[in-house]
């Protein structure tokens, strides 16, 4: 250590003492908090596009993607209070009125201002043209330089707000242009955020707000990189053939089923280390297959991975119905070497009179649905031809088509009860 220069000696000095210790760098599957600058990887046009002057409004995608992750990646980048540059990320799941969500913004501003020794906005904001005023008041007093304002989990207040035509941040948008875009702000969450952006298009507010940012699950290298590098540290190998590539199609490239995935393999290969050692073996240690597919077969991993693929389809009921008509057309056309190629609007739309699916009867907005599960990682868009992002997510949704006979069955019981019939 003493022969290599500053910059080098925490690195070096880690990669010689971790494989004789015991860490856990992966977030298990109830992590709610962030991840370390050091298991961050990838994402660099997603990270480029949030910290420049005009960052995109929106930001979506599937769960599991790293939405979360992202945007406290961009706000610990962006946050130098010693310049009056304050970035604050804020979870507004709950808020469904303005009350509770200009109350939630407030708090967390002044929260990052009072750690910043910067003064703070007035605590009777109740309304976002008050926390317009009072935000300019903490520009034009010099007193900020920029504010960044992320706000994650904002499907049910941006649904709210829908009704209205999301009339309600024309005060962002107001505050925004009246700072030189020094005050910018994100939305970021599920399938309302991605309507949102859908409904920019027709909207002269919304349009304002630049081009929306899609999250998508991670490339190879990276994926590679999320599972491996920490591993090494560790002080464990493993083959990127078969293994790495059998881990990643399991886990969907998806960063939060992989960090669920290293978890387990580092619990369990921790107790195995010591069987090493006692073996007079030295690391780099090598993971075998057993241990691997303990991992990959294990309950645990398989069951995370099936809710959370449940939960994004159950946004929607008309997600999970399409989906069951996109997996009956991979039945019916089994056999056929086109099959991935996808199925038109039209194949579906004649899937669905097929299987008699009563939510979808006098559905016009078809293309909509479908993109926007494309957005939620659910599905591929091929041409024009839409097709499931894995094929195993055949067996996830129905894995024959009995079963998807019956599921539509109790779905239509469902909607029945719903509609009072």
């Amino acid at each position: 250590l003493a022969s290599l220069r500053r910059s080098e000696r925490i690195t070096a000095m880690l990669q010689c003492t971790l494989p004789y210790s015991t860490y856990q760098p992966f977030c298990d599957d109830n992590s709610s908090s962030g991840i370390g600058d050091e298991m961050f990887f990838g994402r660099e046009e997603e990270i480029s596009s949030l910290t420049t002057d005009n960052p995109p409004c929106f930001v979506y995608g599937g769960r599991q993607l790293g939405k979360t992750t992202l945007l406290l990646r961009a706000t610990n980048l962006c946050h130098k209070p010693e310049l009056k540059e304050v970035a604050v990320y804020v979870d507004i799941k709950h808020c469904s009125t303005e009350d509770s969500f200009v109350e939630k913004i407030v708090q967390a501003i002044n929260s990052k201002l009072r750690a910043s020794r910067i003064s703070q906005l007035s605590s009777n904001c109740k309304k976002i043209s008050s926390l317009k005023t009072n935000i300019e008041r903490l520009f034009g007093e010099g007193k900020l330089v920029s504010l960044f304002l992320l706000m994650d989990e904002s499907d049910i207040y941006l649904d709210s707000i829908s009704k209205d035509n999301y009339s309600s941040l024309e005060d962002f948008i107001a505050l925004k242009r009246s700072t030189h875009n020094k005050f910018r702000f994100v939305f970021a969450g599920l399938h309302n955020v991605s309507r949102a952006k859908n409904a920019a298009k027709n909207n002269s507010l919304l349009g304002q707000f630049g081009h929306p940012l899609c999250v998508r699950p991670l490339r190879y290298r990276d994926a590679s990189n999320l599972l491996l590098r920490p591993l090494r540290y560790l002080g464990f190998k493993v083959a990127k053939y078969p293994y790495l590539d059998s881990i990643l199609a399991n886990t969907n490239y998806y960063p939060g089923m992989i960090q669920f995935f290293g978890n387990i393999l580092v619990q369990r290969s921790l107790i195995d280390k010591y069987n090493y050692r006692s073996n007079c073996d030295n690391p780099p240690f090598q993971l075998d297959r057993s241990q691997l597919s303990r991992v990959i077969a294990s309950d645990s991993l398989n069951k995370s991975i099936q809710e959370k693929f449940v939960m994004s389809l159950q946004l929607d009921d008309r997600y999970l119905m399409l989906s069951k008509c996109i997996t009956a057309l991979y039945h019916i056309n089994d056999n056929s070497n086109m099959i991935w190629m996808g199925f038109s609007i039209a194949e579906i739309k004649d899937m669905a009179n097929i299987l008699g699916v009563k939510i979808l009867a006098n559905e016009e907005h078809y293309e909509d649905l479908l993109n926007e599960m494309v957005d939620m990682g659910i599905l591929e868009l091929s041409g024009s031809k839409y097709r499931l992002r894995r094929r195993a997510f055949v067996d996830m949704i129905g894995n024959s088509l009995e079963k998807i006979e019956h599921d539509v069955e109790e779905a239509n019981c469902e909607f029945d009860k719903k509609n009072g019939k």
